[in-house]
């Protein structure tokens, strides 16, 4: 994460003609800090990840697991309580074509979610290639305190990367991306907005993936955090 921040974070600035004031440095310096320091801290924190899979706007499924590092620096993450169970297929014809439908969809999703592992996280080489094509687009969102960079035509022509950061805190605060799968019409989208715990550790609190096409939406909560040797 440090990298591709220090990248976006410096290079893009000085290409779109924006002055790095010492303040701007400064806050610059702090996101970057902060993501370093956070992902150390996180590894001393449990806590709980709900995934929820929606279809045409109904609940799916919906799974919890409890998530910690374990002594050999892995992220463990195992299931808490009984998984649902799904509802019986009707038979016949019609059964048929609801296995063949639901099929459908997990392929669907296994390409949605290959896709958006090539954009997440951001690759420095490719976010450097962008800003000196002077593709990179800096907006100040509130003047001195939070910008957005978008980073067009990423992977493909047509998509885009977005972070938005508060530089008055020192905070990531969303990574977006917007890209298609199969064709322009097919689009998808992930969306992941980032929290801080009362000491500034970031993490990413709400990931949506949303495949308009399929009518299939996924969003992944992270809460309850606490500190793995607290009980």
């Amino acid at each position: 994460m440090n990298k591709f921040l220090s990248v976006v974070l410096f290079t893009a600035l000085s290409y779109s003609g924006f002055t790095q004031s010492p303040d701007m440095q400064k806050s610059i310096g702090a996101i970057k800090k902060n993501l370093s320091e956070s992902a150390a801290k996180m590894r001393n924190y449990e806590w709980i990840e709900t995934t929820t899979v929606f279809y045409d706007g109904e609940v799916k499924s919906k799974t919890t697991k409890q998530c910690y590092y374990g002594v050999d620096g892995k992220l463990n993450k195992v299931a808490v309580g009984e998984p649902a169970k799904a509802a019986k297929s009707p038979g016949g014809l019609r059964g048929k074509a609801a296995a063949n439908k639901k099929q459908d969809i997990d392929e669907y999703m296994k390409k949605c979610v290959e896709k958006i592992h090539a954009y997440l996280p951001p690759n420095s080489d490719k976010i450097q290639a962008i800003v000196a094509s002077g593709k990179a687009v800096i907006s100040p969102l509130v003047p001195g305190k939070v910008f957005k960079v978008d980073l067009p035509d990423y992977l493909q022509a047509g998509d885009k990367v977005s972070m938005t950061m508060d530089n008055s805190q020192g905070l990531l605060k969303e990574i977006g991306v917007s890209t298609y799968i199969k064709d322009k019409n097919d689009k998808a989208g992930v969306l992941v907005k980032y929290n801080s715990l009362p000491d500034m550790t970031s993490f990413p609190s709400e990931t949506t993936l949303d495949a308009p096409s399929q009518k299939v939406k996924v969003v992944i909560t992270n809460t309850g955090h606490k500190n793995a040797g607290v009980k």
